[in-house]
């Protein structure tokens, strides 16, 4: 029989408002914690949430606190290996910083190297990854990248050697988007954009191409349902600069049910990413039949390969185009549908937890 494996993964990033990362920690942790050949504890770096390390825990998995303030933690690993975690066979941190921990397989996941290639673009505590994944590499600890994107540029920007970079893609289930009836919208024909207002969506341009689409199209809103990060002025200037308020409807976060309905309904997602690891949301809407417009950086090609259509960044011109070609072509339209629905059935949240179960055994052989 196979000897379980102890793993200790960070849920960190479950707590409060779950975004992209937070989404790709749960459903990883879930996946884990639901198989018979490891054990699954979930560690949380956090002063203030040891007190909702219950509630965040979920089913086979046990909790395991590090009663230390994040940003302390940050400071100090930077320099020196402690505070430490309990041994276990792996520690997985699961969004760029991994704890140490003596006797331990350590991994840590790079979701992509917008710290290292586009700082200006962070705040100051996502700017200290750099440092801390350079602190973990130097204890031996190996990285788990989502996409060959990434791995590419961690080889590369990070002069990593290769067989210390694992590639598993994220997933994707479609139980998520079947969540009983989709709630009714009231906004008329939309086109919707999903994720935080950063300056790494760029929003500012997709405003600017929404201007040409609206003399085309004065009837279709534009949606957008992601919470104001940093930076988020641009996109308000934006709005006022082509006066377009009267036309954008802002939603702040929205929850999973939301999230889907609002994807069921659009005329098509518009993803205008300056830089992707991934892509998470263009799975999530093919899943339920919306076409996607998005740019053509960093992983999303490999990810959706035509499934999408993809335009240069920065470029309002052309996203103007691709979007007009959704709406008026319905040739366009039901390609991009049906290529979706196959790619979509390549991805799952099965497969990644099992290549990653795989990984773990292969670096723990190799660390023993």
């Amino acid at each position: 029989m196979t000897k379980s494996l102890a793993v200790a993964l960070d849920i960190a990033p479950l707590l409060g408002t779950r975004t992209g990362v937070g989404n790709v920690t749960y459903e990883l942790v879930k996946h884990l914690a639901a198989r018979d050949d490891i054990t699954v504890s979930g560690f949380l770096v956090s002063f203030r949430g040891r007190l909702h390390l219950d509630s965040l825990t979920m089913e086979n998995v046990t909790p395991l606190p590090l009663p230390v303030p994040a940003a302390l933690a940050h400071r100090l690993w930077q320099k020196v290996d402690w505070p430490t975690l309990r041994s276990h066979d792996i520690v997985h941190g699961t969004n760029y910083v991994v704890p140490p921990a003596p006797r331990s397989t350590e991994v840590v996941t790079i979701h992509d190297l917008t710290a290292w290639r586009f700082p200006e673009l962070l705040t100051t505590h996502t700017q200290r990854f750099p440092a801390l994944v350079s602190r973990a590499l130097k204890r031996g600890a190996h990285i788990h990248v989502v996409s060959d994107f990434v791995a590419n540029e961690v080889v590369d920007y990070l002069e990593v050697e290769q067989d210390r970079v694992h590639v598993i893609h994220n997933g994707y289930s479609p139980q998520q988007q079947q969540q009983n009836e989709p709630i009714s919208t009231t906004y008329g024909r939309y086109i919707l954009a999903l994720g935080t207002i950063e300056p790494r969506k760029d929003y500012p341009t997709l405003i600017a191409a929404m201007h040409e689409v609206w003399q085309e199209h004065s009837d279709v809103k534009l949606v957008v349902a992601g919470a104001k990060g940093w930076g988020h002025e641009a996109f308000e200037q934006a709005l006022d600069l082509y006066n377009a308020r009267d036309k954008v409807i802002c939603l702040g976060y929205v929850d999973d049910a939301k999230r889907t309905s609002l994807l069921r309904n659009a005329e098509m997602l518009v993803y205008p990413s300056l830089y992707e690891g991934f892509g998470l949301p263009l799975l999530e809407a093919m899943g339920v039949e919306t076409p996607v417009v998005s740019t053509a950086v960093g992983a999303i090609p490999e990810v959706v390969d035509t499934a999408a259509s993809l335009v240069p960044p920065k470029a309002p011109e052309a996203l103007a185009g691709a979007i007009l070609d959704v709406l008026e072509n319905d040739e366009i339209r039901k390609y991009l549908v049906e290529a979706g629905k196959k790619r979509t059935a390549l991805y799952s949240w099965e497969k990644s937890a099992d290549a990653l179960v795989s990984m773990y055994r292969k670096i723990r052989l190799c660390d023993s």
